[in-house]
């Protein structure tokens, strides 16, 4: 039993034989019996309390992370310095006394390139010796060796010409290889990161200028098949990540610097750059995919992956590497397809058949890795993979109306798609393929035609982009029923705007005065009455807009108009449509809070009518039937005010004989004929009496009522 203050326990009395029984929370552990005579009851200690429990179980929140805690832990240590900056200094050190040498005369470039080699080699054995007791002194160590091997060999053949371009050439790539060993015979990723960074820049140390594209290739193949080679049995990433990195911007070089672009014959040369890309899809794609489905299925025979440098930091930052590099695997294959099509001078058909059949294998690829069970991630990189290779095929493939309605289809698909699969790169990719849509779609609907061209709306191009605004209207539904959907909004608004635009391309040709107007219109109905199934509040307010450019574009015809004979026009009756629908749409505003704006809509609607008035009777017989007419619309609104006992119908019709009385002293006054002029005081006056002696019992007040 472990040390733990005295406890003062009764005296055991002799009973029979009980379980021991502890507590639910507590691990039970040996009992310390008290003596070994008969049977006796056994006392239960409690288990002590370590330190992290109590720390555990206090109150105490755990202390708040600071800015010391996002970087690496070995910084803070002092033996993480030490070792590289007295390497550092030590390699300073004797390139000055190396300099001041040569100043003097003492040693000649033989005796220099040798002590590099034996510094190299001093570094790696003592490194060497002491990585076992001292990891981080015999890994810096070594790593100056090599690098020191690397310097000299270069140094050897570029500064000095020692040695031959084969010797030279030879001996770097025995470092790489010794550097490659030492990282899988010590099981570290720092190695190889050198030995590939060094291997890789080796035929630029060594270029002799010759545009020996054949051999570079090879030679780059070589290492970073190597360098995949080391990430699929250690599951370093960061060696991926180089061979990735620096092959094809290596093979891009190569192709761009040689001019094998867009080559029309086969060569020694653009045949051995083909081979490379296949051979950079096969490994950079492949290895990574074969190496997943073989650890999936054992485990035990490769290690987890890991990033290789800084794993501690990553994992202590909760960055740790994903198993399924789906970057990699997602790229590679649209990087090989873009190089294969600048390497060779084919038609844009033949193009879009390559990407096609790139997309059917990954498709292919992608169901038979999802026959397989806990592959999921897996089969959708290939699955999307495939997805990207599609619609570059449909890109180069069609044109005109069959690519808009292609790509409109297949964006609609993947917003589906959305539902049934939790991937924030597919719906990424969804928007930004309606994104695309959506530019082409306003490219062409301001785009005017004229109707000898072709018949509006009763064609192909118009009857298309109504489809795919359609179709937008759809996803704003779909995505309506997601949850948290932040972008529905702006499909939402977009689907509504193209309409507008729709209507008043399709429209225009015909040049019917007010047509377009009174469309609009009826578009704004239809905005307003979709706009109050919307959560977002500013939604409700957008469509005001619309119906404030349709009032703008109303008083300018009521305004400004012409036409040849009065009342009986396409323009009056037109406009008259068009005050119906601002009327109609107020209706919509039922909410406590829309009150005044239903009135707004109203009065806007009384004015509009009352200019409709004076411009068709205007031109009828003047102003004098003006006049008259709205006499008549003023006690039609009075009446109906009574009827249903309408207050603010009532003032409406009030303010609109107060109006008239202002009209005849303002403008029939001056204009009218006599005749007419008489008249209309004299009738107008007796109205007034009359209105003014039945007016309070209308309202059933008594006479003398306040």
């Amino acid at each position: 039993v472990p040390s733990t203050p005295s406890l003062d326990l009764p005296v055991p009395t002799p009973v029979s034989p009980q379980p021991i029984i502890t507590p639910p929370d507590k691990k039970p552990f040996q009992p310390a019996t008290i003596a070994q005579t008969p049977p006796q009851q056994t006392a239960t200690l409690p288990e002590p309390t370590s330190a992290a429990l109590l720390l555990e179980q206090s109150d105490e929140s755990p202390p708040e992370k600071t800015w010391r805690d996002s970087l690496p832990e070995n910084i803070w240590r002092g033996d993480f310095w030490f070792n590289k900056i007295g390497l550092g200094l030590l390699l300073l050190a004797l390139a000055f006394l190396f300099n001041y040498a040569i100043d003097q005369g003492w040693i000649g470039p033989a005796v220099r390139v040798a002590f590099g080699l034996i510094l190299g080699t001093a570094l790696l054995g003592i490194g060497y010796r002491t990585a076992q007791k001292r990891p981080n002194f015999g890994q810096a160590l070594q790593g100056g060796g090599i690098v020191a091997y690397y310097i000299t060999g270069f140094a050897a053949f570029r500064l000095y010409s020692l040695v031959s371009f084969p010797v030279a050439f030879g001996f770097m790539l025995l470092v790489t290889v010794l550097a490659f060993t030492l990282s899988l015979r010590q099981q570290e990723a720092m190695f190889s990161l050198i030995g590939g960074f060094g291997g890789l820049a080796t035929p630029f140390f060594l270029n002799t200028g010759q545009s020996n594209y054949v051999g570079l290739i090879l030679y780059i193949c070589l290492i970073c098949g190597s360098l995949v080679l080391i990430y699929f049995f250690k599951g370093w990433r960061v060696l991926l990540w180089l061979a990735n990195v620096s092959g094809w911007i290596i093979l891009t070089g190569v192709m761009l610097f040689a001019g094998l672009d867009y080559s029309k014959s086969i060569t020694t040369e653009n045949a051995t750059l083909q081979g490379g890309i296949l051979f950079g899809l096969l490994f950079f794609w492949g290895m990574p995919v074969l190496r997943q489905l073989e650890f999936a299925r054992r485990p035990d025979r490769l290690p987890p992956v890991q990033f290789g440098i800084f794993d501690s930091y990553l994992a202590r930052t909760r960055l740790a590497v994903k198993e399924v590099p789906r970057l990699t695997m997602s790229i590679n294959p649209l990087i090989a397809l873009v190089l294969t099509q600048t390497l060779w001078w084919i038609s844009e058909t033949s193009q879009g058949l390559i990407a096609l059949g790139a997309a059917l294998l990954f498709a292919l690829v992608a169901v038979g890795i999802s026959i397989k069970p806990d592959h999921d991630k897996l089969w959708y990189v290939h699955g999307f993979t495939a997805v990207l290779l599609f619609t570059i095929a449909l890109v180069q493939l069609l044109d005109g109306n069959w690519l808009f309605l292609a790509l409109a289809l297949e964006a609609m698909a993947l917003h589906v798609g959305t539902r049934y699969l939790k991937y924030i790169s597919l719906e990424v990719v969804a928007h930004l393929l309606s994104l695309a849509v959506t530019i082409m779609l306003f490219d062409r609907l301001l785009i005017r035609f004229h109707p000898e061209q072709w018949t509006p709306i009763f064609n192909l191009s118009s009857l298309l982009d109504l489809l795919i605004i359609g179709l937008w209207f759809a996803l704003v539904y779909f995505l309506q029923t997601k949850k948290n959907s932040r972008l529905q909004p702006i499909y939402w608004l977009i689907a509504h705007i193209t309409l507008i635009l729709w209507w008043q391309r399709e429209l225009e040709p015909y040049n019917v005065p007010g047509l377009v107007t009174a469309i609009f219109g009826l578009l704004a109905i239809f905005f307003h009455w979709d706009s109050r199934r919307q959560a977002h509040e500013w939604q409700r307010w957008v469509p005001h807009l619309l119906s404030l450019v349709v009032t703008i574009m109303l008083f300018d015809q009521l305004w400004f108009g012409r036409s040849e004979t009065a009342v009986f026009n396409l323009l009056a009756l037109f406009n008259l449509i068009i005050i119906g629908l601002l009327f109609a749409s107020s209706y919509l505003f039922k909410d406590q809070g829309q009150m005044q704006v239903r009135l707004f809509y109203r009065l806007v609607c009384h004015a509009a009518l009352l200019n409709w008035f004076w411009r068709e009777f205007d031109q009828l017989s003047g102003q004098g039937i003006v006049t008259l007419v709205w006499g008549i619309y003023a006690l039609i609104l009075l009446a109906i005010s009574l009827k249903y006992e309408s207050y603010q119908l009532r003032l409406v019709a009030l303010g609109t004989l107060f109006l008239l009385v202002g009209k005849l002293f303002l403008v029939d006054l001056a204009t009218v004929e006599t005749i007419w002029r008489i008249l209309l005081f004299a009738g107008f006056g007796g109205l007034f009496l009359f209105l003014s002696y039945y007016y309070r019992s209308w309202l059933h007040l008594p006479e003398h009522a306040s």
